[in-house]
């Protein structure tokens, strides 16, 4: 029936382009908050990732850059 109307082969009563018109509305509000849960979501998420991988990461690191310094000064 969409095709039907958009093509011009069929009408649409004034009554039905309005439920649409209201129906295509509140859908597109409804897309629109939940993109912005999702967004919250993914963001405290990343926050959560942050803390839990980077101070492991961290400390990797500057035990990593502690027996590089040792190494260095073992060879001189």
């Amino acid at each position: 029936m969409q095709q039907e109307v958009q093509w011009g082969t069929r009408e649409m009563s004034e009554e039905k382009q309005e439920r649409l018109r209201q129906y295509l509305a509140s859908r597109s509000e409804i897309t629109a908050g939940d993109q912005i849960v999702l967004n919250h979501l993914r963001s405290e998420a990343r926050k959560r990732q942050r803390f839990w991988l980077g101070i492991p990461l961290l400390g990797i690191g500057v035990f990593g850059a502690a027996a590089l310094a040792r190494l260095r000064s073992k060879t001189k």
